[in-house]
Formats: C-alpha cells, sequence, structure tokens
C-alpha cells in the first residue's frame, strides 16, 4: 500500500448537483443536474477566474519590457476573445436546442395532422361509395 500526507483539505461534492457548497438532499440543493451542465458551469467558473487572474497581473505590467507589455496585452484580448466566444457557443447551442424541440413538436403536430387527414379521407371515400348506392336506387 502507498501512504501519502494530507496536502490539502479535500473537497466533497453533492452527488446530485455536484456543488461543494452542500451535500446530497440539502435544502440549497436544486436536484439532480446532467453532467454536461456541470461541465459547462465549470468551465464558465475556469475562464472567469483565468480572466481575474490576468487582470491582477496586470500590476506587474510596469516592470515589463515593451515587447512583453505588448505580448501580455494581446493574450489578455486573446483570452478574453475566448471566453466571449464560447458564451457564443453556449447560447448557440442553447438556442439549437430549442429549436431542435420546436421542429420536433411541428413534426409531431404534423404527423397527427397527416393521421387526421388519412381519416377523414377514408371516411369521406367510405361516404362517396354510400352515395352512389344512394343514387343508384333513387
Amino acid at each position: 500500500a502507498v501512504y501519502t500526507k494530507k496536502v490539502g483539505e479535500k473537497v466533497e461534492m453533492c452527488a446530485d448537483c455536484f456543488s461543494t457548497e452542500h451535500f446530497k438532499k440539502s435544502k440549497d440543493c436544486e436536484g439532480p443536474v446532467k453532467w454536461s451542465e456541470y461541465c459547462r458551469r465549470f468551465k464558465v467558473c475556469w475562464d472567469k477566474l483565468v480572466l481575474k487572474s490576468y487582470e491582477d497581473d496586470s500590476s506587474q505590467l510596469s516592470m515589463l519590457t515593451e515587447e512583453e507589455t505588448r505580448l501580455s496585452s494581446l493574450h489578455k484580448s486573446l483570452v478574453k476573445d475566448l471566453h466571449e466566444m464560447e458564451q457564443q457557443k453556449i447560447e448557440a447551442c442553447d438556442e439549437s436546442d430549442d429549436l431542435r424541440s420546436k421542429l420536433e413538436e411541428l413534426e409531431r403536430q404534423f404527423e397527427e395532422k397527416r393521421q387526421e387527414f388519412e381519416r377523414f379521407d377514408r371516411r369521406i371515400s367510405g361516404m362517396g361509395g354510400l352515395l352512389m348506392r344512394m343514387w343508384r336506387k333513387w
């Protein structure tokens, strides 16, 4: 067996929503969350922390050369742009999910109308034969 020394505090998560603020069945728990949704939230949080760390580093810019300052500024700009693009991607995915749901609903409604039309068409066909028989008897 390998024994290791405890380096830091172990963070435990809620088994339902993966929050580190509470445990399962807590009144603060929002209930089960899909892993993909947790990953999306974690990425947003991570990106915000990365942006904040770069903003905090701006105090050290005075000690950098002109080239290093320019590169640092470009890097910050790229990180910010990347974060904005990630947000746009998330919004586009949400929009895509909404459109997919609407499309599925429209397809379901179309199928119901098609079946209703077929039933109506069969009834009319049956009535046509009945009318022909009644006309011949007349």
